[in-house]
């Protein structure tokens, strides 16, 4: 769960001691005054008030007291970021899986190595040999690495996919079309104060003879935060269970990483077969196949 500032302190007054006077409630909007009991998402790092986020006296209070301690153990993330948060999180332990796999191949490695050793190889040999292993093993821990700060830089991020696009040759023309759409679909959507920091076309332009698009390209909007995106997504999705016309065509999902790409490409696998099978209503949520029933009790 999130710090009120780096460092929560241990009264309402000190957790407040890092908090600049324009801090907005990132729900209610109002400004979280210094006498308020606030508290900072550790993920998107906006203010919210405890009761805005339902946040109960005895569950805000134990907050405080633990971090009292040197290294506090409570950690505090938003109501719409502690989904990304979870998603993060299980991302990081079957990363770690990966990694405690390999070392157990090093292992084996040196097991190896020993016999090597024996009269078989040379000492060149050998060393080449457990270079290679270690090697493999760095690789593999950068990898990870990168994978995890591409989940965090990508979790502001929505794609919206089928919303037209423009088919001049000028790549203004279309950034401004693109921006001109983005502006009337949130207004449809009754979104006035969010709008993307940044916005973009995902793969290369490709054109029909006549000039115009074959098919529109995803769109990635960057948001400021994730509460900003998960806004976005929600008014979005409420209008596609409302079946409005305006996005009837569209669709919108999240940022994916590649190895996230993956990872729904093998489930996406899975739950054909399983289906072929006769399984039924089951669905992919947060990278697991379950059942479609569990999907719609949790929202």
């Amino acid at each position: 769960m999130a710090h009120s500032t780096s460092q929560r302190k241990a009264s309402t007054s000190q957790v407040d001691k890092g908090r600049k006077s324009r801090d907005k409630c990132g729900d209610c909007g109002a400004v979280v005054n210094k006498d308020d009991k606030g508290i900072q998402c550790e993920l998107c790092e906006l203010w919210f008030h405890a009761s805005c986020q339902n946040i109960l006296e005895s569950q805000y209070q134990a907050l405080v007291e633990d971090s009292k301690n040197d290294s506090p153990v409570l950690h505090w993330f938003c109501c719409y970021c502690n989904r990304s948060a979870l998603k993060i999180l299980n991302g990081l332990m079957r990363m770690q899986q990966q990694i405690d796999d390999l070392q157990q191949e090093v292992q084996a490695s040196g097991s190896r190595l020993n016999d090597i050793e024996a009269g078989k190889f040379t000492d060149n040999m050998s060393s080449a040999v457990g270079e290679i292993a270690s090697k493999k093993v760095m690789e593999s821990s950068q990898a990870v690495r990168r994978d995890v700060l591409d989940m965090e830089k990508r979790h502001m991020n929505a794609i919206i996919f089928g919303l037209s696009e423009s088919g001049s040759g000028d790549p203004e023309i279309r950034k401004s079309h693109d921006a001109e759409a983005i502006t009337e679909l949130l207004g449809k959507l009754n979104i006035n104060t969010i709008r993307p920091t940044h916005l973009f076309r995902i793969g290369a332009v490709k054109e029909r003879p006549q000039g115009s698009l074959v098919k529109p390209r995803p769109l990635k909007l960057v948001f400021q935060s994730e509460w900003e995106k998960q806004e976005v997504m929600s008014k979005f999705i409420d209008c596609k269970k409302a079946k409005s016309n305006y996005v009837a065509e569209l669709s919108i999902g999240h940022d994916k990483t590649k190895w996230e790409q993956e990872e729904y490409n093998k489930l996406k696998s899975e739950l054909t077969a399983r289906l072929d099978r006769g399984e039924q209503d089951l669905v992919i949520r947060d990278l697991k196949i379950v059942s479609r029933f569990r999907r719609q009790q949790s929202q």
